[in-house]
């Protein structure tokens, strides 16, 4: 496979180059390799999730009450359609 090692297309300044590994394209003028797409995300183990759960329950959850006891909380079903719930959120705004 030719790579273009100038960035001008085609032309005389290409090489032949090894086939890059899947999901990766070669930067011959660094001599770089970057991943073409994000590799995929494994599932956090357990207590990583326990942490975020309980960071959510000390800093986030308390918020909640904070903003509903002042009356300027909009809870909206979250489990509907995007279009839905963008309709309630826009329903609840104030006019202006």
């Amino acid at each position: 496979m030719t790579y273009d090692t100038t960035g001008a297309g085609r032309g005389a300044n290409t090489r032949q180059h090894k086939d890059p590994a899947p999901g990766w394209a070669v930067r011959t003028t660094a001599g770089l390799r970057r991943p073409l797409r994000p590799a995929p995300r494994l599932p956090a183990p357990d207590d990583v999730i326990r942490h975020r759960l309980e960071v959510f329950t000390e800093t986030t959850s308390p918020l909640i009450d904070y903003y509903r006891d002042r009356g300027i909380l909009a809870e909206v079903d979250g489990d509907q359609p995007p279009d839905s719930i963008t309709a309630d959120i826009q329903a609840r705004l104030p006019d202006g």
